[in-house]
């Protein structure tokens, strides 16, 4: 079995989980696939995940969120062994990432299509940071 959605990939400074991080994901219907070191791993079945990023990024105004965050397509499968994969772009499998002193949020376009129906929401281009795949 598979199912389409959107992975969040989170780098922190510190290898312990920020608790406010974690419990916004999952507030949000974000179903943790993986942590290991200063990493997490994140599969959401929507696109509510820009609703939880919102979320996150408001949270970081008021308090410090050493974190760095990609977000991206991804389709869950899920074996006959009860194993549970991840199917992505090459490019996206292959990238690296570093966490920032200040919360950073990368958004793939297509995640980004998903905000029409969300008002209050918008998005600044940068450029890409070293390591990051190119999606456009």
């Amino acid at each position: 079995m598979s199912a389409s959605g959107f992975v969040a990939w989170v780098c922190r400074q510190d290898d312990t989980p920020d608790p406010a991080v974690s419990q916004t994901l999952q507030d949000y219907g974000g179903m943790n696939l993986a942590s290991e070191g200063n990493q997490d791993l994140w599969f959401f079945f929507n696109a509510d995940l820009l609703l939880a990023l919102a979320r996150l990024t408001i949270w970081a105004k008021f308090n410090e969120v050493s974190a760095s965050v990609a977000a991206f397509p991804a389709k869950l499968v899920l074996g006959g062994k009860r194993e549970i994969g991840l199917e992505v772009e090459t490019s996206l499998s292959d990238q690296s990432m570093f966490a920032a002193k200040n919360l950073e949020i990368w958004l793939h376009p297509k995640l980004c299509e998903h905000s029409d129906s969300l008002p209050g929401i918008s998005f600044q281009e940068k450029a890409a940071v070293q390591g990051m795949a190119k999606t456009a």
